[in-house]
């Protein structure tokens, strides 16, 4: 079966052991990809539309065998806004995210994690008197 996205072909190969031990031939995917152009992730609308941007709770960084990078992302829990239900309790588990990233991608990587944890690029340069925005000097 061929891989829908780079990101899914880059997370097997980055977890051949993994995936390996579990009965997965990557060897197998990897040939009946050889040759396809794959979108860079599967597109889902359908989660896209619902999908909101949630405030995340902790963000894991792991070093992959191909070296690249695992980023996982767990985000704190939905809290109940029905007036039946008792106000504020979360509501319900949410798996994490988990993004891959290749070997030569450590750009995309802390670009996708700044994002994420609201961090502008801009945020620690520093002007022409060689002092930060944030205004220490360095």
């Amino acid at each position: 079966m061929p891989y829908e996205s780079l990101a899914q072909e880059r997370y097997f190969n980055a977890n051949r052991g993994k995936l390996e031990a579990q009965g997965v031939d990557v060897d197998e995917w990897n040939a009946a990809s050889k040759g396809k152009k794959l979108p860079a992730r599967k597109e889902n609308k359908v989660a896209e539309e619902k999908k909101e941007h949630r405030e995340v709770r902790k963000i894991e960084i792991e070093p992959s065998e191909n070296g690249g990078f695992t980023v996982t992302h767990h985000n704190k829990p939905k809290m109940s806004k029905d007036s039946k239900a008792h106000s504020g309790m979360s509501i319900g588990y949410e798996e994490p995210e988990h993004h891959v990233f290749g070997k030569g991608e450590g750009h995309e990587m802390l670009a996708h994690v700044a994002n994420h944890l609201g961090i502008d690029e801009k945020d620690g340069e520093e002007n022409e008197d060689g002092v930060g925005k944030d205004g220490a000097e360095d």
